[in-house]
């Protein structure tokens, strides 16, 4: 397909890895997964460009299980042959949601010791959209549409299965970003809400069929707080003050998605439209900061106010 992996010399090393992987975990599997090739932006129009890839081919190319300096190889030669570092890498992608209660909290799952990667940290509910859902026997998608459809229930099904929250409680998802980590490993972040509240959430997740994944729940107040390290109790803080030790980095830009969204609605602290806009240019969103700050100053001039405008985003993003 357009969009899939181009093999690698070095592909031998993928089964290596995978059996490393394997044996150091009990609950690993290998399975077809969606490759997100890219994602383009126009006329309020977004495009995920995706084909298809393994569990295996994740392993092998975009987690530790593969030595480091095979994975700088893939990246290098990627982009030296290909003019894409990305190009060998299987870029399996992952969709994770912020899900909200109908009393204002975040449910956060503490990942148990027995998931394959970032145990012990706090993640929103999570997994990966299913191929083989939407395939004609060969295990090609039959459509676009398809594919679409597949990615939004994904984050349905995952949300249900680890919280044990019933179907017919959730909104329907919205996208709210994508995110790549360090690794190579792409995931598409949405939000979503039930009609449950925290205490009815905390009740069903005691049935959950796939509670083994999460060693605990959480609550997060979905309201960023005026300052995180100083007003917030935990898990608040954890989550709005995106703590690398604490957090996935998947919901860590989650968060900082979350941040931006609130920074342009009305009753936004100063300081929630500050953290917002340090998301916006760690993430190089240009376009992003400029809606942040344009916002902000909107704000100075209608309430008389003064405002922080950071020397660093008025030098980098020029015409705000």
């Amino acid at each position: 397909m357009q969009f899939d992996r181009t093999p690698h010399p070095s592909d031998a090393g993928i089964d290596a890895a995978f059996e490393r992987k394997r044996a150091g975990a009990a609950r690993v599997w290998d399975a077809p997964k969606f490759r997100l090739a890219d994602v383009a932006a126009a006329n309020d129009r977004l495009t995920l460009r995706v084909g298809l890839t393994s569990y295996r081919e994740h392993v092998g190319t975009s987690s530790s299980a593969r030595p480091l300096d095979e994975r700088r190889a893939l990246r290098r030669d990627g982009a030296r042959s290909l003019g894409s570092n990305r190009a060998h890498l299987a870029m399996a992608l992952g969709v994770e949601t912020a899900l909200r209660t109908a009393d204002g909290a975040l449910v956060l799952l503490r990942r148990s010791e027995r998931v394959a990667d970032f145990a012990g940290a706090l993640n929103g509910p999570s997994g990966h959209p299913e191929p083989d859902r939407v395939s004609a026997g060969g295990g090609t998608p039959m459509d676009g549409a398809s594919a679409r459809r597949e990615i939004f229930d994904a984050i349905l099904r995952e949300t249900a299965e680890e919280t044990g929250v019933p179907l017919a409680s959730l909104s329907r998802p919205k996208l709210i970003g994508t995110m790549m980590d360090a690794n190579g490993k792409p995931d598409a972040l949405f939000l979503t809400t039930t009609t449950l509240s925290r205490d009815e959430v905390a009740a069903a997740a005691k049935g959950a069929t796939d509670a083994w994944e999460s060693s605990a729940i959480a609550f997060a107040s979905a309201t960023p707080p005026s300052d995180p390290k100083e007003d917030a109790e935990e898990p608040t803080s954890v989550f709005w003050g995106r703590r690398a030790a604490s957090v996935s980095a998947v919901t860590r830009a989650a968060a900082d998605c979350l941040l931006m969204l609130a920074a342009t609605t009305p009753g936004s602290s100063a300081a929630a439209r500050d953290d917002a806009l340090d998301a916006a240019v760690e993430h190089d969103l240009a376009e992003v900061a400029r809606i942040i700050e344009r916002d902000a100053l909107e704000r100075v001039a209608v309430e008389g106010g003064t405002t922080r405008v950071p020397v660093r985003v008025a030098s980098r993003f020029a015409g705000i």
